[in-house]
């Protein structure tokens, strides 16, 4: 599917996710402490944002759900839940990041009010922007690929280290869902929540992370 240049979310997360986040933090840190400010303004943002890009773009979404057949989902489903588990092996090797830890004590901490941002705002958000918007001005495949994957690790690390791998993987195995799927930002989403989802349910019945 052939996309205009569309930068809208991109600037709507950047906006967000920078600018109001950090005022919310701040304004929410002296009467309720760091932790809870921090999980509430995650929970803020992530909400905000999914409901003004799913405002903007129910229409292109559900063309895309429309153009997944159940055999798709299913295949999808499938072989992100293999990944998911490759990704995981991989950085049991590696050094855990500070994101990681501190998305696992939150999660475990607030439970169901992290698991949905978490689980379905984030990954939906996170779609739109490294993989609709990115691709809809990178014409190159490979480009698109790297510059994406790379920038989607970054945005998810607080400190650059080796274990960044391990997002750019992911925003690599994303982006190539997104590809091979036809540009289907449904596709690469539901690959994304598979994903989440899955680490939900370890972090919060299997204590792993």
């Amino acid at each position: 599917m052939e996309l205009k240049k569309d930068l809208n979310p991109v600037w709507i997360y950047l906006g967000l996710f920078f600018v109001f986040q950090s005022i919310l933090l701040t304004v929410l840190q002296i009467p309720l402490g760091a932790e809870k400010a921090t999980a509430i303004t995650f929970i803020v943002i992530y909400t905000i944002i999914f409901g003004i890009l799913i405002a903007m773009y129910y229409k292109r979404v559900l063309a895309d759900i429309k153009r997944l057949s159940w055999k798709s989902i299913i295949l999808i489903i499938g072989i992100s839940a293999v990944m998911f588990f490759v990704i995981e092996f991989i950085a049991s090797l590696l050094p855990t990041a500070a994101n990681e830890e501190a998305v696992t004590d939150l999660l475990r901490n607030y439970r169901f009010w992290m698991a949905l941002p978490i689980a379905l705002f984030g990954p939906f958000t996170e779609e739109m922007v490294f993989r609709y918007s990115f691709s809809s001005f990178m014409r190159n495949d490979i480009v698109f690929l790297l510059v994406s994957s790379s920038i989607f690790a970054l945005m998810h690390m607080n400190t650059i280290g080796i274990e960044i791998l391990v997002y750019f993987l992911m925003g690599l195995f994303l982006g190539l869902v997104y590809l091979l799927t036809k540009k289907n930002v449904a596709a690469s989403t539901l690959a994304h929540i598979t994903n989440n989802f899955i680490e939900v349910l370890m972090i919060l019945f299997f204590s792993i992370g």
